[in-house]
């Protein structure tokens, strides 16, 4: 019985074809993506009104500071799961747009055509097509830095 297989996929924008190897065997351990709070969509009136009920109903002891610490923790962390989405992604780019997007599928058509028909023409065309794509890359994301500066 196999119990590795070997295949070679298509450009994933890197200008390199990546190489699939699947092993057949029982994954022992599954690893969770790690959440992160999308704070821009946030209703941060409905979390002021949250940790405001959740803080005013804790009360101190003066025994402990510890437990008033995690109940402190607690009640921030709860009006925060109610009112702040969490999500991820993947190699998440804030700076990606469809004219980038385009460029990218237009590259990875002319990589095709250097596969069937390896001319200088075609090496030419993979070239400025190439060129292209950082050149749009590298303005999208100086645009976004000065968005955000």
């Amino acid at each position: 019985m196999d119990t590795i297989n070997i295949q070679v996929l298509d450009d994933i924008g890197s200008d390199h074809l990546p190489i699939l190897t699947t092993l057949h065997q029982p994954c022992s351990r599954m690893f969770e993506r790690k959440t992160r709070w999308k704070f821009k969509k946030a209703n941060w009136s409905r979390f002021k009104e949250t940790t405001d009920y959740l803080l005013t109903a804790i009360k101190p002891t003066g025994d402990d500071p510890n437990l008033l610490c995690s109940q402190i923790t607690e009640g921030i962390l709860k009006a925060a799961a109610d009112c702040i989405p969490r999500g991820c992604r993947i190699a998440y780019k804030p700076f990606w747009n469809t004219n980038i997007e385009q460029a990218v599928k237009t590259r990875q058509e002319a990589i095709k055509q250097i596969e069937k028909n390896p001319t200088t023409e075609n090496k030419i065309l993979y070239n400025r097509t190439s060129a292209i794509v950082k050149k749009k890359v590298k303005a999208a994301k100086k645009e976004k830095m000065d968005e955000n500066v």
